[in-house]
């Protein structure tokens, strides 16, 4: 006579599992990569996440009473989650969860790239959230992802990431009140690691001669091995493919950030397009087209001050303050800022002048603030204010006649 046994004890000590699926309530959609948390009388023992499937597992358990606990952002578990595990068995526990009924309405905006990082943009429509950011992922629906929070305020905030690898993302805005959490619609961006070149506006500009500004904004991987600019009075986005005789190659050597090119030769009364470009082993790549023209007179005389017909370009105010004292417009040297008051007085002549834009202009008047320096004045509206120092600005040189 043969026979087997096992003792009474040894089989109640066996281990044994759960295993469940989450999926949400209304949809019965799986989720993916989310959070679920195994406790034992109310301490935390483990955690794991969803598979694809939305299943989860916990093995080697000792037999005993448990609770499942599904941990995800904007959603409620609708059951408690309590299970017996028996010994060597596997104890079956499927949860559902809903979204939080928060009362916000919340709007992924934008993301915008710049070589190797993105500045994300969102807005929300609750005054009295007290959390806002992102939640970013290469995983198209942004499960389990890298969240940052939001500068500003909940009807609008933003947020910048640097360094990230090449490949394609995803990012919802999120805001979360005292009844939740709210996520925004996933929007996608791209990192390709080319080189990104920005075209600045062009200043010193004569009837025949200009000066072209470009600025870096990312060397690229591999990096740029050439820069420069191209530009034309034909096409309005200039190529370094164009034909010599409709657009001018303007090759510049260095490695700074900013870099410029004095053009000479060129046609009066002529309006001439110009993009800075960057080349490496995999293509070349161009900033926007700006334009300035040759067909003004370089510089007005009103109320005994030489106004420049255009303007210098736009920088912060240490920038704007160098950007009129190297400018040699007519031959003279000593243009610059103007003060507020005359600022004022080009607000009240802005159309006999000319070229203004609907934006700040920098005064060269100084404030009694430490935090806001120094005076400038909006031409969209005629008001003065003092601003931060590190403000972009725009830029009209003066002179006082003698």
């Amino acid at each position: 006579m043969l026979g087997a046994c096992t003792s009474e004890d040894g089989s109640k000590n066996d281990p044994g599992s759960i295993y469940g699926i989450v999926t949400e309530l209304g949809t019965a959609e799986p989720m993916k990569a989310i959070g679920v948390e195994l406790y034992k009388a109310g301490a935390l023992l483990l955690k794991t996440v969803t598979f694809d499937d939305g299943h989860f597992e916990f093995s080697d358990l000792n037999p005993d009473k448990y609770q499942v606990k599904v941990v995800a952002d904007g959603y409620d578990q609708t059951e408690e989650g309590k299970v017996t595990v028996e010994a060597g068995r596997q104890a079956r526990i499927d949860l559902q969860v809903k979204k939080q009924e928060t009362g916000m309405v919340v709007l992924t905006t934008d993301a915008t790239v710049k070589g190797i990082s993105v500045t994300m943009n969102g807005v929300c429509d609750d005054y009295y959230a007290n959390e806002f950011g992102f939640v970013y992922s290469k995983d198209p629906k942004v499960s389990n992802g890298t969240k940052i929070a939001g500068i500003g305020y909940s009807s609008k905030f933003t947020a910048t990431v640097y360094n990230l690898s090449s490949g394609t993302y995803y990012v919802k805005a999120y805001a979360r009140n005292n009844r939740g959490t709210t996520f925004g619609d996933v929007l996608e961006f791209t990192i390709t690691g080319y080189p990104v070149v920005s075209t600045l506006a062009a200043s010193n500009i004569s009837e025949t001669a200009a000066t072209l500004n470009g600025h870096i904004d990312y060397v690229g991987d591999p990096a740029y091995t050439e820069r420069g600019f191209v530009y034309s009075n034909t096409f309005a986005n200039p190529t370094v493919d164009d034909p010599e005789s409709a657009t001018t190659k303007k090759k510049v050597s260095g490695s700074s950030e900013d870099f410029s090119a004095n053009v000479a030769g060129l046609t009066k009364d002529k309006t001439y397009y110009v993009r800075a470009y960057v080349s490496n082993s995999k293509g070349t790549w161009y900033g926007e087209s700006v334009s300035f023209s040759t067909d003004f007179s370089q510089y007005v005389v009103v109320e005994g001050i030489a106004v420049q017909k255009q303007d210098l370009g736009s920088g912060n105010w240490s920038t704007a303050n160098n950007m009129c004292k190297a400018s040699r417009v007519g031959g003279f040297s000593d243009w610059r800022l103007p003060t507020i008051a005359e600022l004022a007085m080009l607000y009240t002549h802005r159309n006999e002048i000319g070229g203004f834009k609907s934006a700040r202009y920098w005064s060269s008047s100084s404030s009694s603030s430490q935090s806001y320096p120094y005076w400038c004045y909006d031409f969209s509206n005629g008001t003065q204010d003092y601003m931060e120092s590190s403000r972009q600005y725009y830029v009209r040189a003066v002179r006082t006649v003698k």
